[in-house]
């Protein structure tokens, strides 16, 4: 296929019964394979990946895809319940915000008051998910163009 074909790279993990592991060796793998610019997930699993062994071992997988009966045949309930409840995973229920992109100064609105809070994070190496245009995690030279469109209107 190739990486100028994909924007994700999912991964079925079915380690067995109630072993919550993070599938770490795959996910570097993957993320290495791609030069880091994929979105990688488990597409489907068995028992949920332990979150915790997730940050531990830098293998943040994008989502898990628990399929089938597996949600009770592998994985204890105190697990999912810990899984769902953990601040880093994103459910339905609790879901950040919309975002506004290019609105730096948090105003509600892009315009040119966000022009130099922008410039600001660029030449400090802050950061701002309002000002990650692209979205790869850092406020760069790369979000410069995609700014610039936001703010005139394209």
């Amino acid at each position: 296929v190739g990486n100028d074909k994909c924007d994700m790279i999912g991964y079925d993990s079915y380690p067995g019964a109630f072993n919550y592991t993070a599938q770490s060796i795959v996910f570097h793998e993957l993320y290495e394979m791609s030069a880091g610019t994929k979105l990688l997930a488990i597409s489907e699993n068995g028992p949920i990946p332990s979150i915790d062994s997730m940050i531990q071992q830098d293998a943040m997988w994008a989502y898990f895809a628990t399929w089938d009966d597996f949600i009770v045949n592998e994985n204890q309930t105190s697990h999912v319940q810990a899984t769902y409840l953990n601040p880093v995973v994103i459910t339905l229920e609790n879901k950040p915000e919309d975002e506004l992109l290019g609105d730096v100064d948090c105003s509600g609105a892009v315009n040119f008051l966000d022009i130099q809070p922008f410039i600001n994070l660029l030449s400090s190496g802050g950061y701002s998910s309002k000002a990650d245009i692209d979205g790869d995690g850092a406020v760069s030279f790369l979000d410069i163009a995609p700014f610039i469109a936001i703010l005139s209107g394209n």
